[in-house]
């Protein structure tokens, strides 16, 4: 949890939170998809 003195500054904060989540979330996706093609093209 995190204490600041502004609305402004919260949803600022929160904005930026919510976007490198949004990354994370994406890249473990693509590392798994990527995982999955790699095993896909060994078993062929």
């Amino acid at each position: 949890m995190v204490h600041v003195k502004s609305e402004i500054l919260a949803v600022k904060l929160s904005q930026e939170i919510n976007y490198a989540k949004s990354l994370y979330y994406e890249q473990q996706l693509m590392l798994r998809l990527s995982e999955n093609q790699e095993q896909l093209e060994l078993d062929s």
